[in-house]
């Protein structure tokens, strides 16, 4: 994939663009989103958590989280999970972040993983951050046929208001194995939900904890096997 420049736009990014966004340039990935870590860079060096560069900035979308968590003025990263590459990378380098419901982004233009896990979201220092963009880049595009025929609603009008009896389910068998600073971290904003008035309750999803990584890599691999097989040097990239 050496020197190969896209002929369109994704539509994301149209959108973006559409509304006045200026797009700064491409992040550093794991590539084709297979890692957790952004160690598996296929071009650029290995990018750094800007908090601490001797640890992670998590992956497989850890350059977008780095850069916007490492720039002072107002940057909003756009990501893609398959299985986690927003949310980590985001938490990983202090940032928020969404991850959207699978049909909401249009997915034209983007480099298919596992195209029933795909989903494009944003990464911005504050919630309002990743809902502008969120709000820019979600509705129905014809050009994806997995994209949903929904109507958008106005996301600005859920910012700020308060979470006074909204229950949240956490579940016990993600808090095991945690380290220990990172499950107080967790248990801190427990507390601080709580004092806002939310409603926490604890639940359990064992097959989940057991099995959700599992069968994930088995459908992820699958249908990355077949979506990659195409870059092969020859119908797309150059081969030296």
């Amino acid at each position: 994939m050496g020197g190969y420049r896209p002929v369109f736009y994704a539509t994301a990014v149209a959108k973006a663009k559409a509304e006045g966004a200026i797009i700064l340039g491409k992040s550093v990935q794991d590539e084709f989103g297979f890692g957790t870590f952004s160690v598996n860079v296929g071009a650029g060096e290995i990018p750094l958590n800007p908090i601490d560069t001797s640890r992670s900035c998590g992956g497989s979308s850890g350059g977008a989280a780095g850069f916007a968590a490492l720039t002072e003025h107002t940057h909003i990263a756009m990501a893609e999970s398959t299985g986690g590459s927003i949310a980590a990378p985001a938490s990983f380098c202090g940032m928020a972040s969404i991850t959207p419901t699978y049909g909401l982004v249009s997915r034209y233009g983007l480099m298919d993983y596992a195209n029933s896990l795909d989903k494009i979201g944003a990464i911005g220092k504050s919630v309002e951050d990743a809902w502008l963009l969120l709000s820019v880049m979600a509705g129905h595009d014809p050009k994806d046929t997995t994209s949903a025929d929904v109507q958008i609603p106005n996301y600005e009008s859920f910012l700020g208001k308060d979470i006074k009896g909204k229950k949240l389910a956490v579940p016990t068998e993600f808090l095991n194995n945690l380290d220990p600073e990172v499950k107080k971290a967790f248990n801190d904003s427990i507390d601080k939900l709580k004092k806002q008035g939310a409603i926490i309750e604890n639940i359990s999803l064992p097959l989940n904890a057991n099995y959700s990584v599992s069968v994930y890599y088995i459908i992820a691999t699958a249908e990355a096997s077949t979506n990659l097989s195409k870059y092969c040097g020859l119908r797309y990239g150059y081969s030296e």
